[in-house]
């Protein structure tokens, strides 16, 4: 009996789903109607500093929710690569040799600056297919 409870409220779960994607897909685009030359562009961040990677190759961020393409990210080559990983390396020790406590407030800066400049967030935002609620942004860049 409890697999036919089971299985009837999937079907009906499966009908709701399809019931509300159909109204989210009338908005979704292909990717191909979006010209990746004129959104913003990343720069790799190495040991420090950002970069200008030699990459002729990149990738399209792409806004899960409509699928519109909202930047664009190069793939590193192996030597920028290489790079980054000899840099962390570098790195490890002396944040491994890091208080807890100092530690701690290394992210709570992080999160105070994130806070400062919440055009980060709304950056970020559209990138994991959440809409722009200033509220729910504000609350999510200030939980410790």
């Amino acid at each position: 009996m409890a697999a036919v409870v089971a299985v009837a409220a999937a079907a009906a779960m499966r009908t709701r789903i399809l019931q509300v994607s159909s109204k989210v897909n009338s908005s979704w685009h292909p990717a191909s109607s979006f010209s990746s030359s004129s959104v913003p562009s990343v720069k790799l961040f190495i040991d420090g500093k950002f970069i200008e990677s030699k990459s002729d190759k990149w990738m399209d961020i792409h806004n899960p929710a409509t699928n519109e393409v909202i930047g664009r990210v190069p793939q590193a080559t192996k030597a920028e690569m290489d790079a980054a990983v000899s840099s962390c390396k570098r790195a490890f020790p002396a944040w491994a040799d890091t208080s807890i406590l100092s530690r701690q407030q290394v992210l709570l800066r992080y999160q105070q600056l994130i806070k400062e400049n919440l055009i980060i967030s709304l950056y970020a935002t559209p990138s994991h297919g959440k809409s722009v609620f200033l509220p729910s942004v504000v609350g999510l860049a200030t939980q410790g």
